[in-house]
C-alpha cells in the first residue's frame, strides 16, 4: 500500500492455466478494488523497464 487508503495489486493465472494478468487499485483502504487497463505493450508477464519505478511485495 502506498498509504492507508491507496494501494495496487497485480495478479494472473496460476502456472499452467490460461488467463490474463491484471492490475487493480484501491483508494479506500481495500474496501473496493478497480481493475486498471494493462499498458499497451503488455501482452503477458514482463518486468519493469530499467527506468521504471516499481514496488514489490
Amino acid at each position: 500500500m502506498l498509504s492507508t487508503q491507496v494501494g495496487y495489486a497485480v495478479g494472473g493465472p496460476s502456472w499452467g492455466i490460461t488467463g490474463s494478468p491484471y492490475i487493480v487499485k484501491t483508494t479506500n483502504g481495500g474496501v473496493d478494488w478497480l481493475e486498471l487497463p494493462l499498458p499497451p505493450a503488455m501482452g503477458g508477464w514482463q518486468g519493469p523497464s530499467p527506468a521504471a519505478r516499481s514496488w514489490s511485495a
